[in-house]
């Protein structure tokens, strides 16, 4: 009697024990994905963090803000797919074990601390459309080969002309304090300022026009 008693029990408990173990599964299948940005998703598998979607991705306020912060450890690859039009800022910061990035055609901005101490990172094309890359971005990564289109045409907040990528981005002193970098042509302001007691103000275009604003009679 008791061996027939027995047989269910056991068997009910393999049961629950299955159903445990695939609501496990699906919760955490449900967990490694989400939204970084409006129209703008994410989903991670086995080392692997895919960004997809149609816009621009989640400006993040803090370095262990992003949703995929867990994975951090285990992220070895990133793929951002095309139709994402931004990286947002400290989007992979710290991300050390990350060793490939794959990046879109589409793709126009990458902002500041995006790739920082991505050790691991020893090679990076940018894609031609990318005209704004902000502050440390790659600053302490191991990149050491930048593959960047029209180098000679990109230049600093303050109006210096990129010379080398490896540096400029990564450990000269010189760039520390700029807060983005512009690819030139595009009429972006890369300087101003104010004169005469603040009544006058100019600018300066990547395209090395001056402009003059302001009332009444300008000094001698």
């Amino acid at each position: 009697m008791n061996k027939f008693i027995k047989r269910p029990l056991l068997l009910f408990s393999v049961i629950v024990m299955i159903a445990v173990l695939a609501v496990s599964v699906i919760a955490a299948e449900t967990d490694a994905q989400g939204s970084c940005g409006k129209g703008v998703q994410w989903s991670y598998a086995d080392g692997t963090l895919t960004v997809s979607g149609n816009g621009a991705m989640t400006t993040f306020s803090s370095v262990t803000a992003q949703p995929w912060q867990k994975y951090k450890n285990d992220i070895t690859k990133v793929i951002i797919e095309n139709g994402v039009v931004s990286i947002g800022r400290c989007a992979f910061y710290g991300f050390e074990n990350i060793v490939e990035v794959i990046l879109p055609e589409t793709l126009t901005e990458i902002e500041q601390y995006a790739f920082f101490s991505c050790k691991g990172l020893t090679a990076l094309n940018i894609p031609e459309n990318v005209n704004f890359i902000g502050q440390y971005a790659f600053r302490k990564s191991g990149i050491t080969d930048f593959s960047i289109a029209d180098a000679e045409s990109w230049v600093f907040a303050d109006g210096t002309v990129l010379t080398n990528a490896n540096s400029a981005f990564k450990t000269d002193p010189t760039y520390m304090t700029d807060c983005i970098k512009s690819k030139k042509g595009n009429g972006l302001i890369v300087a101003s300022g104010r004169f005469h007691k603040n009544i006058f103000e100019w600018t300066l275009t990547d395209e090395g026009v001056l402009n003059i604003s302001g009332e009444g009679v300008m000094p001698k």
